[in-house]
Formats: C-alpha cells, sequence, structure tokens
C-alpha cells in the first residue's frame, strides 16, 4: 500500500514529464505545419491512444502509486481530454448513454461557451 506522500510525489513527477511532453511535442508540431492548433489535436489524439493503451495493458497490476503518477500525473498534464474521451467510452459500455451524452454535449458546449465567457469579461476589464 503506498503512502499519500509516495502518491502525491507520483503525480507530481508525472505531471511535471507530461506537461514538458505536451509543450515538447506542441512545439515540433506546430515547427512542421505551422499551425499550434494541429498540435494541440495531435497531443489530445496521442493522448487518448496511449492513455487508453496503458489502461488496458496495466489491468490492476501496476502499484497504485504507478497509477496515479502515470493517469493523474502524466496524462493529466499531457492532455486532460484523454481523460474525458475515457470515462465518456465507460459510460457507454456501462450502457448510460444519458449520462454519456449529458457529459460528452456538456463539457463540449459548456467548456466552449466557458471559454468565450472568460475570454469576453477578460476583454470587457
Amino acid at each position: 500500500m503506498p503512502t499519500q506522500l509516495q502518491v502525491v510525489l507520483a503525480i507530481l513527477a508525472g505531471g511535471a514529464l507530461g506537461s514538458v511532453t505536451r509543450v515538447g511535442l506542441v512545439f515540433l508540431v506546430r515547427q512542421a505545419t505551422g499551425d499550434t492548433a494541429v498540435g494541440t489535436m495531435a497531443v489530445n489524439v496521442l493522448g487518448c491512444f496511449a492513455f487508453g493503451l496503458c489502461w488496458s495493458l496495466h489491468a490492476g497490476n501496476w502499484p497504485k502509486f504507478v497509477e496515479f503518477g502515470l493517469f493523474a500525473g502524466f496524462f493529466g498534464a499531457f492532455t486532460t481530454f484523454s481523460t474525458f474521451a475515457f470515462e465518456c467510452l465507460q459510460l457507454l459500455e456501462r450502457g448510460r448513454t444519458v449520462a454519456f451524452v449529458f457529459q460528452f454535449v456538456g463539457q463540449n458546449v459548456l467548456g466552449g461557451l466557458a471559454m468565450l465567457g472568460g475570454i469576453s469579461l477578460g476583454r470587457w476589464l
């Protein structure tokens, strides 16, 4: 059983690595394409694939602090979109279609509106 300190340190280490990896990949894709949005999409798609791959391979066999460091730390900093996609898929797999639609539409629409609201408020201030 990992200690709380081990879990926190694993999340910190994973988060630091995920952040640096995200920025590096976006930078490389922007250099190649001239478009930061393509880099963000690459990070999100790659993050979803890697999250799913790691989740399916580990099957509960890794120590908890490793799981926290990888999924909450690394993938949490690399892309929160992978967590969003995974949670939506879990809802579908559990037959919770209404909850899936609520999450999928709600997070995209409300997230977009919240971004617009934040930008608008910031420009107004």
